[in-house]
């Protein structure tokens, strides 16, 4: 931020975009860890790494030859317990997806903790099934945010099912099995490496 004259968001934004003249200082370290599994947490903030050029540039760099790669997409607990808000996050999970188009996405409903068994069936069963979610989102929600989320749950019904959302909360370390479960499906190899 001193160097550049920069505020937080500016200053997050320029460090994403210098971190690719880094990549390859970032592979010889992660590679002294010789490690099967490595995790990269990316910036909280979506579009510094999913919707900036740079994002799916250090996804696919970071990879050593073949390994296999995921992208973990988070879904807040407290934001999809709505059918709005949840269909928001559908559709930037959709969005991520189609950025990073050649790596494989899992989605994780992060926080489960929060939630309540009847809640987190509720949520993931939106995931599986969309006619549940339109008929949620008719009963739930009202005026124009009730025709915009009923006009896109019928595109996500049309497209498909998506990604198994997969409940998880490290607090009780619960859905954890789940997610590993899914990991390695993903990679189907035994030296594989996560991001």
């Amino acid at each position: 931020m001193e160097e550049y004259g920069l505020g937080p968001n500016g200053a997050m934004i320029l460090a994403s975009d210098l971190m690719i003249n880094y990549l390859d200082d970032l592979k010889d370290e992660i590679d002294e860890y010789n490690s099967d599994w490595v995790l990269v947490d990316t910036a909280g903030q979506l579009e510094l790494f999913a919707f900036r050029e740079t994002g799916p540039l250090i996804a696919s760099s970071l990879g050593f030859g073949d390994i296999q790669r995921s992208v973990c997409f988070l879904f807040d607990s407290n934001f999809v317990l709505r059918p709005n808000g949840f269909i928001s996050t559908l559709l930037l999970a959709a969005s991520v997806q189609f950025r990073f188009r050649k790596i494989s996405q899992i989605n994780i409903l992060s926080k489960a903790d929060l939630l309540d068994e009847d809640q987190i069936d509720m949520i993931v069963n939106w995931s599986q099934d969309f006619q549940a979610l339109e008929e949620s989102t008719s009963e739930r929600e009202i005026g124009l945010i009730r025709e915009l989320s009923m006009d896109l749950a019928e595109v996500f019904i049309q497209m498909g099912s998506t990604a198994e959302l997969i409940p998880c909360t490290i607090k009780e370390e619960n859905g954890l099995d789940l997610l590993f479960g899914s990991l390695q499906r993903v990679f189907d190899s035994d030296k594989s490496r996560f991001y």
